[in-house]
């Protein structure tokens, strides 16, 4: 199982809404590309086509579809939770109906964006399924091809997973292949799980330890969990290859009681509570911010299928929107990067009093909470870091901000086949702190520091020992003497 070590969040595009200070706390946000208010207020949940055409959505016990380009909205089946396969040609939905058992779920072919219907625009409920023995809370859907689906529920009532497969008949109905039931008893610490579009992995909460977890379907239909996040979010989506994941964040503004979005309805409190929206890549281990808001909730983001997202927008007097958003092309820090280039051992501490300043300046948050807050600042603007540190007179913050500076993720550098092996330790190991103070790549100006080289990848004083904050193995170390070795001779 892979753990991924996360302990703050990244952000750096700012929204304009509640007190700002300081002009550099501002920024306009130049990814929306527009916005969707509907004619119902969404209660919690929302899915889209995979080309964002169409958002499906639920409100007062009701299912809606909107069309965003003729502008129209027409109703669905079920009560709740509408949710369309990625590739258009189901949908599934919860009823709360007199005629159906609470929480059982509809399967349907979807034709033209459109469900089957009877003479004057009614459901034809006669190629409409209803799940057997469904008595579920929450269900997304996977595309396994083939004219093959897969439903994933979870049962907040008698706490259970179940993983169904379906193939479409040529009448319209659907076969199941197998039904496989995971027992609560072996995750009872989960909550709002989602599936991936190609049915093969999901992601929940862990309400336990406050982390996220993402877990394989194997297909015979066990699970095994792949990867945790020290991150609690909300509803979760994956993008279509899977290699990222996008998310809510929650943070306390105030010490007013927050909703709990764990439970149904969430209703969100823009006094007590601030949502922005992340996007994780499992690849890079770095998170990439899409808001920050300092008041209103932005939140259960999904991604399009060509990468940028929607979300749904809280702001002033509680209206809430449909926002569809490009991803910021910013260069992501790593807090792993972050640590090893801070040249202190009091990095948490640090960190916290630059996050402490930020909120002073940057917010009128008075909550007990300081996660999401520092959460607000690895990727805040450079410009802002220093300005920080500047006014605060303190040189730790100074050289938190260089630490910061350093920690960008760019595209990894791809060695040749001939390059030392010891030029790639450099490169990987000890020119992400050193690059401006030791010509690593320069063989000529190489030889002036091969005697110091040696002498800090040897050393005992974490303070002086390169790389920062780490060290480098026996067998890196012979590589790295027996290259500079004709240098010192």
């Amino acid at each position: 199982m892979k753990y991924i070590m996360i302990l703050f969040l990244a952000m750096n595009t700012y929204s304009q809404a509640g007190t700002t200070k300081n002009p550099l706390c501002a920024q306009v946000d130049e990814n929306v590309t527009k916005r969707i208010k509907p004619q119902n207020p969404p209660n919690y949940f929302f899915k889209t086509s995979a080309d964002g055409r169409y958002i499906y959505y639920i409100s007062n016990n009701k299912n809606y579809q909107i069309d965003t380009v003729k502008g129209t909205e027409t109703l669905m089946p079920g009560n709740a939770d509408p949710v369309p396969s990625f590739d258009g040609k189901i949908l599934t939905s919860l009823n709360w109906r007199s005629d159906r058992p609470n929480f059982s779920i509809n399967l349907m072919q979807m034709r033209n964006n459109d469900v089957p219907r009877a003479p004057g625009w009614f459901f034809d409920w006669s190629k409409i399924y209803t799940v057997p023995d469904s008595t579920w809370t929450y269900q997304s859907v996977g595309v396994l091809g083939g004219d093959k689906y897969r439903i994933f529920a979870f049962n907040d009532g008698d706490g259970k997973i179940t993983i169904q497969d379906f193939k479409i008949k040529p009448d319209g109905g659907f076969k199941p292949r197998w039904n496989k039931i995971v027992e609560r008893k072996n995750l009872e610490y989960l909550r709002l799980p989602m599936m991936s579009k190609d049915g093969q992995e999901f992601i929940a909460l862990d309400v336990e330890k406050n982390e996220t977890v993402i877990f394989t379907i194997h297909d015979d239909g066990k699970i095994e969990e792949k990867e945790r996040l020290k991150i609690p979010t909300g509803k979760g989506d994956f993008s279509v290859d899977r290699k990222k994941i996008i998310f809510h964040v929650t943070e306390k503004r105030s010490y007013i009681q927050v909703s709990d979005e764990v439970n149904l309805p969430a209703q969100f409190n823009n006094e007590a509570e601030v949502r922005n929206i992340f996007v994780y890549n499992r690849e890079t281990k770095t998170l990439t911010p899409i808001t920050q808001n300092t008041y209103g909730n932005s939140y259960f983001p999904v991604f399009l299928e060509n990468g940028t997202i929607v979300y749904l927008d809280q702001k002033e007097k509680g209206h809430v929107e449909f926002v569809y958003s490009k991803i910021p092309e910013v260069a992501s820090r790593s807090l792993e990067k972050a640590i090893s280039c801070y040249e202190e051992e009091n990095f948490e501490v640090v960190f916290k009093k630059l996050a402490d300043e930020w909120m002073r300046i940057c917010t009128d948050w008075v909550g007990s909470e300081r996660g999401g807050v520092k959460a607000m600042i690895l990727n805040m603007p450079m410009e802002l870091c220093y300005q920080l540190a500047k006014n605060s007179n303190d040189k730790e913050l100074k050289k938190m901000c260089d630490a910061l500076a350093k920690s960008e993720v760019t595209k990894p550098r791809i060695a040749p086949a001939q390059e030392e092996k010891a030029q790639k330790i450099f490169q990987t190991r000890c020119a992400m702190c050193h690059q401006n103070n030791i010509p690593f790549n320069d063989k000529a100006k190489l030889k002036d520091h091969a005697d110091k080289i040696i002498q800090r990848i040897e050393s005992k004083n974490p303070a002086e020992r390169m790389p920062i904050g780490s060290k480098l193995n026996k067998a890196e170390i012979d590589e790295i003497k027996r290259y500079l070795k004709e240098f010192i001779n």
